[in-house]
């Protein structure tokens, strides 16, 4: 066997080791080289053991080579070590700086000691509108819109790891402030403590989380402050989310509501079958139905119910608004009683009543007294078939006055129905019918007695007419016979002073057959217009009393007038007063102007009788004086009830007020008795 002795294979295996070391060391492991080459001088040292050994000064030498090449392997691996980890450090802070500066999310590294930006990203510099070197002269409180010591106990709370999430306001250079959230996590660097942030704009998902959250709650103020019960159940019929209408309604606490289901509220007979709700809905967005409900007390409501069939979380649910129909019950029985009471007024009245559509003239309602009276049992058909026979609208329909007024608009009008013969009296408005429609409601009276009864008065009338007519003609004839009589007997008189109360006589009865004939011409008997009588008597009388002179006449009298009663005196009072102007006035004049006129306001007339003569003489007074034209005047001012006034100056002028109108005749009858 073969003896090979042991420093061979220690040798072997240094200078093995050795070359390994060299190979794996590379250019930049200077160590490593070292190492290498230590180790194969280690290894060839062993080698010269054999030869070496037996000279006495190598034995001291020998080891202190071995021993001083053997520790420059140990050192230099050491250093190869080192060297290593170095190396790995540098690329590691290499990988950190590529993926803390290239990334474009805003990376802050922050002394938590003091809130100093030691170091700054450029996503960090983009976001804030800083360049980087102006974020590392900054502290954190500075971009933090909290207060300092507030930001400084949230440092403190992210180093211990208690908090590593936070949502800051953050404001840029800029001024605008943005919402951030923050993560913080503590690192070490070079046995110092620092956190590593990584900042995230969330100022659009906040604002949208914001405006969800408000979204949120204006629907649940709906949900909870709407008058109708809501109730969400699911695919089995379990309430899984009512509001509080629903607690209101029912009387159950929100909590029993949650633990029932749709049966246990519904009493509906025969009870709702789910699943026939679920295919219904399947094929339909909603339906509306009409059901009962029971309530805590026991009582049972009538209810309205508008179900929906929703998909939450990928599970069909049904959404029930339910509205409480107690009100409308009542209201609706309430109106079928008002209705049936209303029918009962209606057919209980004497008159005609009937409603019909605007629109298609459709008759909608007869109350009982117009159904008999046309012979029919119910309502309906066209209203010009119905009421007319007619097989087309009337002319001059009603509606169509109606239409086009707007309000309470009321249209009375009479006429003759075909059918019946009778006279009616109509009174029609259009009103809103209870389903919506426009309709004209008409209330006829049967005013054929009154229509016979006017007619018979209108003949009789007529009658009087011609009969008074006659009278106030045969009057005003033998009133002409006398004024001739007196005229024929002025004329064979050698008296000047008798032909004149003969003249004085004549006028006077002229001035009261001209009020008579005025009468007979005029088909008013009532009054008489005193501008017409005037105009038509004054000419003639001073065409009478001219005598050669230039005498003009005017008179005004528009819009007055008087009864038979006081026409008379009136107009024997004018003729004194203007036949005494004619007389006195003028005397030794050739020309003069009388004016007449007559006002009326207020109950009362003015008259007032003036010339531009001489005027009155001294110590006149119509009470005192003898001539019979003055003492006629006054005595007609007395029973006219009137108060007579004069004056004198540029002429003479008497005036007159007293009332017109009334019953005249019954104020002068005490004085006649």
């Amino acid at each position: 066997m073969l003896y090979i002795p042991n420093y061979f294979f220690f040798g072997a295996s240094q200078v093995f080791n050795g070359v390994v070391l060299w190979s794996i060391a590379g250019k930049e492991s200077v160590g490593g080289r070292i190492a290498g080459a230590a180790m194969v001088l280690w290894g060839l040292h062993h080698f010269d053991y054999p030869f070496l050994r037996p000279v006495a000064w190598f034995a001291p030498w020998g080891f202190l080579i071995g021993a001083s090449l053997g520790l420059l392997a140990a050192v230099a691996i050491i250093m190869a070590y080192m060297e290593r980890l170095q190396a790995e450090l540098a690329r590691g802070e290499r990988r950190f700086r590529v993926l803390f500066h290239g990334n474009k999310v805003p990376f802050l590294l922050i002394d938590p000691m003091d809130g100093r930006i030691v170091e700054a990203n450029d996503g960090a510099a983009a976001f804030y509108g800083y360049e980087g070197g102006e974020l590392r002269t900054m502290n954190v409180s500075q971009i933090n819109t909290l207060p300092p010591e507030e930001i400084a106990t949230l440092r403190r709370r992210a180093v211990e790891g208690g908090q590593q999430q936070f949502l800051f306001k953050h404001r840029l250079k800029s001024g605008e402030v943005r919402t951030v959230e923050v993560f913080a996590n503590p690192v070490d660097i070079s046995g110092h403590t620092y956190l590593f942030s990584i900042v995230q704009d969330v100022t659009t998902r906040q604002q949208a989380l914001k405006a969800l959250q408000e979204s949120r709650e204006r629907l649940q103020a709906v949900v909870e402050n709407v008058a109708d019960a809501i109730y969400l159940a699911d695919e089995e019929g379990r309430f899984v989310e009512v509001n509080a209408a629903a607690v209101r309604q029912t009387g159950f606490s929100r909590r029993e509501l949650l633990g029932m289901g749709i049966h246990d509220l519904d009493a509906s007979d025969p009870p709702s079958d789910l699943s026939a709700f679920h295919e219904l809905l399947a094929s339909q967005p909603a339906i509306t139905f009409e059901s009962r409900h029971r309530r805590a007390d026991g009582r049972l409501l009538p209810v309205e119910v508008r179900a929906v069939r929703l998909e939450l979380g990928g599970r069909p649910h049904l959404l029930g608004v339910v509205t409480d129909l107690t009100p409308r019950k009542e209201a609706e029985h309430s109106l079928a009683l008002a209705n049936k009471t209303l029918a009962a007024i209606l057919d209980g009245i004497p008159a005609y009543v009937n409603v019909i559509d605007a629109e298609s003239r459709e008759v909608l309602f007869m109350n009982r007294a117009l159904k008999d009276s046309l012979g029919v049992e119910t309502a309906g058909g066209l209203c010009f078939r119905v009421f007319r026979g007619r097989e087309h609208a009337c002319e001059n329909c009603s509606l169509d006055r109606l239409t086009p007024l707007a309000g309470d608009a009321l249209n009375v009008w009479e006429d003759r129905n075909p059918m019946t013969g009778k006279w009616l009296i109509n009174h029609d408005r259009i009103l809103d019918w209870f389903d919506g429609r426009r309709v004209r409601v008409q209330v006829a009276l049967d005013i054929s007695q009154r229509k016979e009864a006017e007619e018979m008065m209108a003949a009789s009338l007529l009658e009087k007419e011609v009969l008074l007519r006659e009278i106030h003609h045969r009057v005003k004839n033998n009133l002409q016979i006398i004024s001739s009589l007196l005229s024929l007997q002025e004329s064979g008189q050698d008296n000047p002073g008798a032909g004149q109360v003969l003249s004085d006589c004549r006028g006077r009865v002229m001035s009261m057959a001209l009020i008579h004939e005025r009468l007979y011409r005029s088909r008013d008997f009532t009054a008489i217009s005193l501008e017409d009588y005037l105009r038509d008597f004054l000419p003639g009388l001073v065409e009478t009393c001219r005598g050669g002179r230039d005498l003009r006449m005017e008179i005004d009298a528009r819009g007055a007038s008087l009864g038979l009663d006081q026409a008379i005196p009136f107009g024997l009072i004018v003729n004194e007063l203007v036949t005494n102007a004619l007389k006195h006035a003028f005397v030794g004049r050739s020309s003069g102007r009388i004016t007449v006129s007559a006002a009326q306001a207020d109950g009362r007339l003015t008259l007032r009788v003036a010339d531009d003569g001489a005027g009155l003489p001294e110590g006149f007074s119509p009470g005192s004086t003898s001539t019979l034209g003055m003492q006629i005047v006054t005595m007609l001012a007395e029973q006219l009830h009137g108060e007579l006034s004069y004056a004198s100056g540029q002429g003479a002028s008497f005036t007159l007020e007293f009332p017109c109108g009334g019953d005249f005749g019954a104020a002068r009858r005490p004085e006649r008795t």
